[in-house]
């Protein structure tokens, strides 16, 4: 990482929360500035998420009980990269635990930061098209999930009526658009 005048030094950095997430304190300095104090979720370093698609082209998309949001949100298949797990098993690994589906074909079709702000992680997001049922679910204990087979233009009527969505959907949606 290139670092320039503006990039911030860390002065001190501090765990002040350790758990499934930790949660870091750091001091930051800048030339003319007094010392910012500035918090950052430290989740999994990366993430893998799946937009499938069935052979008939409907979405496989998880309705997800979000605990923070205390909301069930529509979102995708997806988590956190394993300690020697490449972003493609994670996203294989996901699809067929949370859902049950494999899919025939794999593409990965973007990267993006979804929480700069607070979470450096980044989440890796693949389309598996072909995608069958071929198993029941292997969910962990709180992952509350139901999963729906739904057309696109259902999906996207469902966002634009204000149905609580994950952001990280949103994203997928949008580098599915740009893959024909």
């Amino acid at each position: 990482m290139s670092t320039s005048p503006l990039t911030p030094k860390i002065e001190k950095s501090t765990i002040v929360y350790s758990g499934y997430y930790d949660v870091r304190v750091d001091i930051l300095s800048l030339p003319n500035i007094d010392p910012i104090s500035y918090t950052t979720l430290l989740a999994a370093e990366e993430a893998a998420v799946v937009i499938a698609e069935t052979e008939e082209g409907l979405l496989v998309i998880n309705k997800e009980y979000r605990h923070p949001s205390g909301l069930w949100l529509y979102g995708l298949p997806g988590g956190r990269v394993d300690r020697g797990e490449l972003p493609l098993m994670t996203a294989q690994r996901e699809l067929r635990e949370e859902t049950g589906f494999e899919a025939a074909s794999w593409q990965h079709i973007g990267t993006a930061f979804p929480m700069p702000a607070v979470c450096g992680q980044k989440i890796h997001y693949y389309l598996a098209k072909g995608a069958r049922l071929i198993s029941s679910t292997q969910k962990e204990p709180l992952e509350l999930i139901t999963t729906l087979l739904m057309e696109k233009e259902q999906l996207l009527a469902d966002i634009h009526q204000g149905t609580p969505t994950d952001g990280v959907l949103l994203a997928g949606l949008t580098f599915r658009s740009l893959h024909p």
